[in-house]
């Protein structure tokens, strides 16, 4: 919604990208790379996650996907002709990125990484670009809608969300499912039109909730999600040496989890209060 009113041009959609990209890689020094060359982490969690013969650092997940979601956003600010031609090209390429093959000869390392951010697949790329591009794209055209109507029109998310349920439910094919990481188109428009149904009961629940302890919650993981992202993964990474991988039993689990919100939580106010000073 911020990019669609505030519109940023080229160069700052740019800055921002490069930005993204950097702490995306930063992380996975953070998360896989050093740990592995200390030679501190579990060996099934190597054997799980961490690639073969490829570097950890070019390990894709989900902030490469944002960085390379921002110039397609800005091509879509562009006008209503771009917005026409980009999105036919991006509905044509989700419905059959299952099929493209990332050829692994005569392939320079720089356009093998691209594509692997593009369309790979767990080990190597987490969210890759197709198809999770959908899930931007739908939010932009949402945010376009709703900038022009207003607000007070985000509880009419609901009946949309519940149709476009009823369509993927008639879509469903008979194939075997796949990993989340990699959806069929059919799940895929299952889980937008979950999306807006959610956004709309939200809308409707913010007057009552806003203002208390779980609304306030919810609105400063909202402002500070990519923030606490940052702060939680190498907070992970750096405790399984310690705690182990798939060695809990759901209890401990979930405690353990809770913990290092919490402590996630506490570092990122931490942060934003500093800012504010």
């Amino acid at each position: 919604y911020h990019f669609v009113k505030t519109k940023p041009g080229f160069s700052k959609t740019l800055y921002r990208t490069l930005v993204l990209f950097g702490i995306a890689y930063f992380l996975n020094i953070a998360k896989f790379q050093l740990p592995v060359l200390l030679g501190i982490m579990p060996q099934n969690f190597i054997q799980e996650i961490i690639p073969l013969n490829y570097p950890p650092i070019l390990i894709g997940d989900i902030l490469h996907t944002a960085a390379l979601s921002l110039p397609i956003l800005c091509l879509l600010n562009y006008s209503a002709k771009s917005k026409l031609i980009i999105s036919c090209m991006l509905l044509v390429m989700i419905c059959t990125y299952r099929h493209l093959v990332i050829p692994e000869k005569n392939t320079s390392p720089l356009v093998f990484h691209f594509m692997q951010l593009s369309i790979g697949k767990p080990p190597l790329t987490y969210f890759p670009l197709l198809p999770w591009i959908s899930f931007v794209v739908m939010g932009f055209f949402a945010a376009s809608v709703i900038s022009k109507i207003g607000e007070q029109w985000l509880w009419s998310f609901i009946p949309f969300g519940a149709f476009i349920m009823s369509m993927a439910k008639l879509l469903g094919t008979s194939e075997p499912t796949s990993v989340f990481y990699t959806p069929l188109p059919f799940q895929l428009i299952k889980h937008i039109g979950f999306i807006f149904c959610w956004v709309g009961i939200w809308h409707l629940c913010t007057p009552y909730i806003k203002h208390s302890t779980a609304g306030r919650l919810l609105i400063f993981c909202s402002r500070n999600l990519t923030s606490s992202y940052c702060i939680q993964w190498p907070l992970i990474c750096l405790l399984i040496p310690l705690l182990g991988f798939h060695s809990m039993n759901i209890i401990p689990a979930f405690m353990t989890a809770s913990t290092i919100t919490a402590i996630t939580f506490s570092i990122t106010a931490l942060i934003t209060r500093t800012k504010s000073i």
